[in-house]
């Protein structure tokens, strides 16, 4: 069963040519510090076809269109080869924030995305941040929404902590300053999910695609594209999506591994009982050769849940490695130092 990544934005928030640029930058990998690359590649040739068409859009100078549909594009995730977990990414579409009354069974869907994913990804415009902070009313409530669909969550799902990273997109578009004032407004406009007794893991990154990105005429690309593993921050949001999924799939197979522990100890007691019994009884209790099989298809479970769990944990350590200078992660409300 394939990983979910939910991403949702308002329209024009650069999601989906973020998801172009990130499967191009992810196709090559990123190398960690003991030389292993972690790649998470999409062998779908009818997505990978779609997603070459608007990543070539970019190269050749052209803003591709906007998403009018929710879309789903699947991944492999492997480090040095080795399969770590299918991803799927969901891609809605912009419209559905601000146009909510259109399609109800696609808001509702919506809703659950929030509840059977791994992570969430919450794309906010570094450009519709600064018009808000500059007074533009609309501007302002359109990026409150967010806040009034994770209530709308809670009212369905209120114990959920599914991990949550807010990505400030076209942060070339912002001075170093500037930046730091719309990360404040972050903050300060979705303080809920930064405050103290959620239970939630939090990121804050800004991402961009190039230098001086702008739009032209007829959606003409304008300034330097600039696309890698390393470049203006584009692994992070990946990274902390994937550790987000990471860190559940642990928790689920330690839950997992304690079970089979637990059915072990009692085959095993089962067992020593039915070795002390006299030979008859052996007979009338249907000997140890099943029980005994038993035992060995428990332990043969155990040490793949121990292999996985001793993966995953040593992923989660090298994702750490690559995240620490390009994200702000809050556990709780309190900032962690990776």
């Amino acid at each position: 069963m394939a990983s979910k990544i939910s991403i949702y934005g308002l329209s024009g928030s650069g999601k989906s040519c973020y998801i172009y640029a990130m499967t191009k930058a992810m196709n090559k990998g990123i190398k960690f510090d003991n030389g292993k690359v972690m790649t998470m590649v999409n062998s779908d040739l009818k997505q990978v076809n779609l997603l070459n068409q608007r990543f070539n859009m970019m190269v050749n100078g052209m803003w591709p269109p906007g998403t009018t549909e929710t879309t789903v594009f699947s991944y492999n995730n492997r480090i040095a080869f080795k399969f770590i977990t299918d991803i799927s990414i969901r891609d809605y579409r912009g419209g559905i924030f601000t146009n909510i009354e259109e399609d109800m069974n696609e808001v509702d869907d919506l809703y659950k995305s929030f509840k059977d994913s791994g992570s969430l990804a919450f794309f906010i415009g570094v450009d519709k941040v600064m018009r808000a902070l500059k007074g533009d009313v609309e501007a302002f409530n359109d990026l409150d929404l967010m806040n009034n669909l994770y209530a709308r969550y809670l009212d369905l799902y209120p114990n959920d902590t599914t991990p949550i990273i807010f990505v400030l997109t076209k942060a070339d578009l912002a001075s170093p300053e500037e930046l730091e004032t719309c990360k404040n407004f972050i903050r300060d406009n979705y303080a809920a999910f930064f405050g103290a007794g959620t239970g939630l893991t939090v990121g804050l990154t800004a991402v961009t695609l190039g230098r001086n990105l702008g739009c032209g005429a007829d959606n003409e690309l304008i300034g330097e594209l600039r696309v890698g593993p390393s470049e203006g921050n584009i692994q992070i949001p990946i990274l902390f999506t994937i550790f987000g999924i990471y860190s559940k799939r642990i928790a689920e197979e330690l839950e997992r591994n304690a079970a089979y522990n637990k059915t072990l100890e009692t085959r095993q007691g089962t067992l020593a009982q039915r070795e002390q019994k006299g030979f008859f009884s052996k007979i009338w209790y249907g000997g140890t050769s099943s029980i005994k099989r038993q035992i060995e298809a428990i332990q043969g479970q155990i040490k793949k849940s121990n292999e996985d769990l001793l993966l995953m944990a040593d992923c989660i350590d090298l994702i750490k490695s690559k995240m620490r200078d390009g994200v702000e992660l809050y556990v709780d409300g309190e900032l962690q130092n990776i």
